[in-house]
C-alpha cells in the first residue's frame, strides 16, 4: 500500500489504482485483519502524503484508471468527490512530483479545512464545514499541532512555525516590522 489509515473502526489500505478497507476479524492465527466483502474502491491514491483525517471523514488525492487527479472524501466506506472541475484541472495543469503533493490540515473558527500544496506557495484548500473551495498562498505546511492552546504549523522547507489563530496577523519574529496582508474579494455577478 501506499498508505494507511484509520476509518471509523476500519483499516483503510490506499493502493496505486484502488482502495482497500479491511476490519478486525479477531483471527487467532495470521492476519487478524479481513476485507470487507465487496469495499474494494476503484480509485487509487496519488500521493501518500495526501491522506488526511478531518472529523472522523477521509481526505486525500485520488487518481482514476486513466490517471486523472481528483480530490476525495471518505465518509464511512462512502467515497465522494469533492474537487470540482476548476480544481481538477489545476491538479492535472500540474507537473508536481508525487513525493512533493502534500497536503495539511487545520481547524480554526470552527471550520475545518483541508489543504493540497498546489505550487509556487500556492495551496488549494477546502472548507469541510460550508464545502467550498479556496486559493491560499501558503508555504509549504506540515500538521497543525496544539500546544498552550495555539495551533501551529510548520514549514516543511524551512523548519520555521507559524501560528494559526484568526487574531493573529503575523507571525515575524520579534522586532521585524509587520507587512500588511493582501486580500482580494470577489462576489458573484449579480
Amino acid at each position: 500500500p501506499k498508505a494507511i489509515a484509520k476509518q471509523l473502526i476500519y483499516v483503510v489500505a490506499f493502493l496505486s489504482q484502488s482502495i482497500e478497507i479491511f476490519y478486525d476479524a479477531a483471527n487467532a492465527t495470521g492476519s487478524p485483519l479481513l476485507p470487507v466483502p465487496n469495499a474494494q474502491l476503484p480509485i487509487g491514491l496519488a500521493a501518500k502524503y495526501t491522506v488526511q483525517s478531518i472529523n472522523d471523514e477521509l481526505y486525500f488525492l485520488g487518481q482514476g484508471s486513466v490517471g486523472n487527479y481528483s480530490v476525495y472524501m471518505m465518509s464511512g466506506l462512502r467515497l465522494k468527490k469533492i474537487s470540482t472541475p476548476f480544481i481538477d484541472k489545476l491538479i492535472q495543469a500540474t507537473a508536481i512530483a508525487e513525493s512533493a503533493r502534500v497536503s495539511w490540515k487545520m481547524k480554526t473558527s470552527g471550520h475545518s479545512f483541508y489543504a493540497l500544496y498546489y505550487t509556487n506557495n500556492l495551496a488549494l484548500v477546502f472548507d469541510t464545514e460550508v464545502g467550498e473551495w479556496y486559493l491560499w498562498i501558503t508555504d509549504t505546511y506540515s500538521q497543525t499541532k496544539a500546544f498552550d492552546d495555539l495551533d501551529y504549523m510548520q514549514n516543511l522547507l524551512t523548519g520555521n512555525f507559524a501560528t494559526v489563530s484568526p487574531s493573529t496577523y503575523n507571525d515575524l519574529p520579534s522586532g521585524a516590522s509587520p507587512q500588511p496582508i493582501v486580500v482580494d474579494a470577489v462576489t458573484s455577478n449579480f
